[in-house]
């Protein structure tokens, strides 16, 4: 009798499954990464590729996004043949100044334009005129324009001396050894004058001090073939 009675007890409360619709709002699905245990077996190569693609996807999309200034300036008299570049791109606090012998056909040059590919070029505005010393480099350049610009400036903004204040004013203290393989660099400083001040006047850039980087380079080794 007392078995009886409890069985029906039993029979009454016993827990049963309860069944939801698919589309009931109860219902809640699991993926894997919700079990316990299944983050941890992800496939770390896996993980490590797909962060690779969007590491690269964005470094892709920061590269279309460039503005590149170059200055240049050649030496007068004895110096002819004397190039000094300087070149930043406006999206990054990165300068880089060159300095070097070119040949007569300018190839050193050429080859560091082509590595730069700058979108304006930055020159004294006296070697635009037909008898300037260098009307032959300007004749080369713009027979190379494409998509280029050249803007002319006074030739008082190619003041090595004032290249070298933006130097020591705005080099991060991680690259000073830059300035004391730079400092000579007569070329390369009044180029870095004109590229910085045209810069701060047409593009409106204003350097924290001491927050850029800047390197120098010679001329990019080449090989020449015929004459």
């Amino acid at each position: 009798m007392y078995s009886e009675h409890y069985s029906k007890i039993f029979e009454k409360y016993k827990w049963k499954k309860q069944q939801h619709p698919l589309n009931s709002t109860h219902s809640c699905p699991v993926t894997s990464n919700d079990v316990p245990g299944n983050r941890i077996k992800q496939n770390p190569q896996a993980a490590l590729n797909s962060s690779s693609i969007r590491s690269s996807n964005l470094t892709s999309a920061s590269k279309l996004k460039s503005h590149v200034l170059l200055s240049i300036v050649e030496g007068r008299g004895q110096s002819t043949g004397e190039i000094g570049l300087a070149t930043i791109d406006i999206y990054s606090a990165n300068v880089e100044l060159s300095q070097f012998r070119d040949t007569s056909s300018y190839s050193r040059t050429l080859v560091k334009l082509l590595l730069y590919c700058p979108t304006e070029i930055i020159l004294p505005k006296s070697g635009l005129d037909p008898n300037s010393c260098m009307r032959k480099l300007v004749k080369i350049l713009l027979s190379l324009r494409n998509g280029m610009t050249l803007n002319g400036v006074n030739r008082n903004h190619f003041n090595d001396k004032q290249g070298l204040h933006y130097l020591r004013r705005l080099c991060h203290p991680h690259y000073i050894p830059s300035i004391y393989a730079i400092k000579e660099k007569f070329y390369a400083l009044s180029a870095l004058s004109a590229l910085l001040n045209y810069a701060e006047e047409i593009h409106g850039l204003i350097y924290a001090p001491k927050s850029m980087k800047f390197s120098f380079t010679g001329s990019v080794k080449s090989t020449m073939i015929g004459k």
